[in-house]
């Protein structure tokens, strides 16, 4: 998670983030050189689009409640989408 701290430091003082930086931090989560971008997010957009789109649409609204809600409520989520996963085909 990037924290709120964090995000007001690079805002204020407009910081030009490296990579590496961004990685630590948790901006990104995959750092490509810039020849090999395309063909890696080629990739990724490959297997995202392997997935049963039911699937992919249940992880994002999971990960979506896990940072927009609290602990209790997140879980309350992620359980009602399991549940769900089992009234698909």
């Amino acid at each position: 998670m990037f924290f709120k701290g964090s995000q007001i430091h690079i805002c204020m003082h407009l910081l030009k983030i490296i990579y590496l930086f961004s990685f630590r931090w948790g901006l990104v989560s995959r750092v490509f050189p810039t020849d090999k971008l395309l063909e890696e997010a080629v990739k990724t957009a490959d297997v995202i689009a392997g997935k049963s789109k039911i699937a992919v649409h249940i992880c994002k609204q999971a990960t979506n409640a896990a940072y927009e809600s609290a602990l209790t409520e997140g879980l309350r989520t992620e359980k009602r989408l399991f549940h769900a996963t089992f009234a698909t085909k």
